[in-house]
């Protein structure tokens, strides 16, 4: 039997978990024994809880997963819930998704497969959609993302198309707020390409707010983002993945983005 781990942050997810929690129970298998487990991380609200355990009970007679709760009394972040998520699970794959995103029904087995006819590879992703697809496009004509590519940008790993085979990866969720996610999959692309799947198996979720009005999204957040990637690149060069050139060229980028972005952000403010 194929053990699976999905980690998932929860906060403010009031109408979002049960799309979301709908996709995980909901995947199809047609060739393989599998064992689903989803670690729900409540981050600082317990009213999420209550919708946690109001989804399981509503749906106990339909099951095909086991719900695992970690309760935080505090907001620490979806990078460090990760994390302790990560410390609790058991499954030989590593999953991760965020409550307003939902997973087609064919997400798990088809990366399962992927990784089972590729034993040597830690992390595979695929193309995920939020309305802007431009990503996708450009991840298209790569097929493997390579660790320059994630430095230079122009494609993106999001977090609920990871697939990692545990007992080959070498590293482990990041605890820092912002960025952390790109920093565990350039992680693993400094030492081997990623894989992409080119199947659209992750969208945004219908019930989530718009980008543009969510308060939550990072793309309302580009001044917190901008500073997350330069303490990840930090955090690159004290591992010895960048030097010190590479390291003071890619900060400069990282505030040009952010000079560049300040009409956008201003008006985003003002809405």
């Amino acid at each position: 039997m194929i053990t699976v781990s999905v980690i998932l942050p929860c906060l403010n997810i009031k109408n979002t978990i049960r799309g979301c929690l709908n996709s995980i129970n909901n995947q199809k298998y047609t060739q393989l024994t599998t064992k689903v487990e989803v670690i729900c991380i409540i981050d600082g609200n317990y009213e999420d809880l209550e919708y946690v355990k109001s989804w399981e009970k509503g749906n106990k007679n339909m099951l095909k997963i086991e719900i695992r709760t970690i309760f935080l009394k505090n907001n620490i972040g979806s990078g460090h819930a990760r994390y302790l998520g990560f410390q609790k699970c058991t499954g030989e794959f590593i999953t991760f998704i965020d409550d307003d995103d939902i997973w087609h029904e064919e997400k798990l087995e088809t990366q399962i497969k992927w990784h089972i006819s590729n034993p040597t590879r830690i992390l595979s992703s695929h193309f995920y959609s939020n309305g802007i697809d431009y990503m996708n496009k450009r991840m298209k004509i790569l097929k493997e993302v390579s660790f320059n590519n994630l430095l230079i940008g122009g494609v993106r790993i999001a977090t609920p198309t990871i697939m990692i085979r545990r007992k080959i990866w070498p590293f482990q969720p990041e605890k820092q707020r912002f960025c952390e996610d790109w920093l565990m999959v350039i992680m693993v692309a400094s030492i081997q390409k990623i894989y992409v799947i080119p199947k659209l198996l992750a969208y945004r979720s219908i019930d989530a707010e718009p980008i543009f009005k969510d308060k939550s999204s990072l793309s309302n957040k580009k001044i917190r983002v901008r500073c997350g990637k330069v303490k990840a690149l930090y955090i690159l060069y004290k591992r010895d993945k960048l030097n010190l050139l590479n390291l003071i060229a890619l900060i400069v980028f990282q505030f040009f983005i952010l000079i560049k972005n300040i009409p956008s952000i201003v008006k985003n403010q003002i809405l």
